[in-house]
């Protein structure tokens, strides 16, 4: 299991990783992924969290990959590190 920073739209669950990453080979031979969202409470009776299974697709479509890279920008806007990242793959995505 790896930790990665996401944003959903709804279910649909986007993250980044590299295009020769590890987590691109082992999506490419099986799509099953299962994920786990929580908080960080005081109290560890507190937790609330989510768990499901799903199938995970890489997005192709540039619209898609727009409103993808919008949403982990809102939601990481204090994250500089991130933020370059989006930037430099809506800027590469917008040559290719």
């Amino acid at each position: 299991m790896t930790t990665v920073g996401y944003a959903n739209d709804g279910l649909a669950v986007y993250f980044l990783c590299g295009a020769d990453s590890q987590k691109v080979a082992n999506l490419a031979s099986d799509d099953r992924v299962s994920l786990a969202v929580d908080d960080d409470p005081a109290q560890v009776m507190d937790i609330k969290g989510l768990s499901m299974a799903a199938r995970a697709k890489l997005v192709t479509d540039p619209a898609e990959f727009e409103k993808a890279l919008r949403l982990l920008i809102s939601r990481y806007r204090t994250r500089r590190a991130l933020i370059s990242r989006c930037r430099k793959l809506r800027t590469s995505a917008s040559s290719a």
